[in-house]
């Protein structure tokens, strides 16, 4: 497989906030609500029904108030009669300004937690003082 057609994930955080969706042509926008985000795109909830390839419009804040916007392309569609998980869209952003793209990049970086068994550090109160943790997952 060549690395252009390669898919890299990337790490999402929980992300609960207003989004508005517009379709390639359209000018209406349709609401719906982050569930994830990653520097590579995020999940809405939504009932709106477009298809895998379609181009839309996304907007949303970041918490603190930084908003995004961002072309995007559906990847995936989850419709509301499947009983399996929330309808909504996963969404890869194709057109993201640096500014907005840097900003999607800190708020993910401040929120991923470490893998399973990796290491990691703690300091605790004023002194500072370094303990050894490893994450465990809970799943």
């Amino acid at each position: 497989m060549s690395d252009s057609l390669r898919h890299v994930p990337s790490q999402r955080v929980f992300l609960d906030e207003p989004v508005w969706l517009t379709p390639a042509g359209e000018e209406l926008a349709q609401p719906g609500r982050a569930l994830n985000l990653s520097t590579g795109g995020l999940f809405v909830c939504t009932e709106a029904v477009l298809d895998a390839g379609s181009a839309v419009l996304v907007r949303f804040s970041l918490p603190g108030g930084t908003l995004v916007s961002a072309e995007a392309e559906v990847v995936r569609a989850v419709y509301p009669e499947d009983p399996r998980e929330a309808a909504g869209l996963a969404l890869r952003f194709t057109g993201l300004e640096r500014e907005d793209a840097d900003a999607v990049a800190n708020y993910v970086a401040q929120r991923v937690q470490p893998q399973s068994g990796e290491p990691g550090r703690l300091r605790l109160g004023e002194a500072g003082l370094p303990i050894g943790v490893r994450a465990h997952t809970c799943w």
